[in-house]
């Protein structure tokens, strides 16, 4: 059995890395456990008190789902308990036994553990026959992490059998912070569908925009990394464009500025929120729009990250503006336009939404070679049974 733990619900409509590997594992007739992030037990009171009673287990075959129950509130949003060290442990204590239970009725003596969040992982690490940290994410971005989590989170990455990151620039930002260590793997995200129809279809799509006034501005993902005051500032400028966001409606509100933003944004009438889209349904969405834009604000947790969508866009050939950060840049490299201020937002769309703009990224898209998530999900496996 391969453990995967602990990372977010798996039942979020957008389509992570864990997904993409969890399904790739599952093709290989692997046993998953899948691990969430704990839910809090007054949490847990409250929705059974409101009759939204929340799925704790799921059984499914060879995939199974548990979403432990941590005993008391422990992030920062919950207030001061989140850095105590002795409610730090009293919850990993309660997690394990919910762990250890599950284990003993799914019958599994033998497991490989895949870490995303050090949550009750001493133990899974010490009966696991094989550790792996698996980073997609800059750890400090986060700030709902306590203190504690934070120093768990280093003693981890010192201590496990591989360490794999999802691109240079984390493990450049791991070495600096924590100091190198051996047995590193750098596995960047791949993509989940073969681009070469759609990266034609993209392109005939938007030569035809570029005739008329129907040029659309599309991003598609989670909305809590976004600029939201960015967009609207860009969408009042460009009052002929039209601005398509695909994602969860909900993740929108996850973001620090909503509040502040969403009469602004409602207003706004080129900027439509189109709600969230399959992930196979995302080459069509793709190859209907003139630029792929990722607005995103720059903060610690954006900097450093590897967004799965950038590297979809880049192989189906769309032009690409992005706020420039060094983890997109490492990706990238020269194939997209970058931008920092109002400005040069509004300069890179205006760029990226031409007939030459077009081609260029199509012929790109061709020099720009992508492994499938199967092909990375075998790289992976090896990974982890190694001894």
């Amino acid at each position: 059995m391969i453990i995967l733990g602990f990372a977010e619900s798996w039942s979020t409509s957008l389509r992570t890395s864990k997904h993409h590997l969890v399904a790739s594992f599952l093709e290989f007739d692997e046993d998953v456990l899948y691990l969430e992030v704990p839910i809090n037990v007054l949490i847990l009171v409250f929705r059974l008190l409101t009759f939204n009673v929340p799925r704790l287990v799921k059984f499914d075959g060879k995939f199974t789902i548990l979403r432990p129950v941590s005993l008391i509130p422990n992030t920062t949003r919950l207030g001061f308990v989140s850095n105590n060290k002795v409610i730090y442990l009293i919850n990993q204590f309660f997690i394990e036994i919910q762990i250890k239970l599950l284990l003993h009725v799914l019958k599994q003596k033998t497991y490989q553990y895949v870490c995303y969040l050090p949550v009750a992982s001493r133990m899974l690490q010490k009966n696991s026959q094989n550790t792996i940290l698996h980073v997609v994410d800059e750890w400090d971005g986060f700030t709902a992490l306590s203190h504690s989590i934070k120093n768990e989170i280093a003693k981890f990455y010192l201590s496990v059998d591989t360490v794999i990151f999802a691109s240079i620039t984390l493990r450049d930002q791991f070495y600096s912070k924590l100091g190198q260590r051996s047995n590193v793997v750098v596995l960047p995200h791949g993509l989940g569908f073969d681009p070469e129809e759609y990266l034609v279809k993209g392109l005939k799509n938007r030569l035809k925009h570029f005739d008329g006034n129907d040029k659309t501005i599309g991003y598609y993902g989670a909305f809590s990394k976004l600029d939201l005051e960015l967009i609207i500032k860009v969408a009042n400028l460009l009052p002929n464009l039209k601005f398509e966001l695909a994602g969860p409606i909900d993740d929108l509100k996850k973001n620090s500025d909503y509040a502040k933003y969403c009469d602004k944004i409602a207003n706004t009438n080129n900027i439509i929120f189109v709600g969230n889209i399959a992930h196979v349904g995302i080459p069509n969405f793709v190859a209907s729009i003139s630029c792929l834009w990722f607005p995103f604000k720059i903060n610690t947790l954006t900097e450093k990250m590897s967004p799965i969508k950038l590297y979809e866009g880049l192989s189906l050939g769309v032009p690409i503006v992005s706020t420039n950060l060094e983890g997109i840049r490492e990706i990238a490299k020269d194939f997209i336009l970058y931008a920092v201020t109002l400005n040069q937002h509004i300069s890179c769309i205006e760029m990226a939404c031409t007939a030459k703009s077009a081609q260029s990224s199509a012929v790109n898209a061709t020099k720009f070679k992508m492994k499938s998530w199967k092909t990375i999900s075998k790289d992976f496996l090896k990974e982890i049974k190694k001894c």
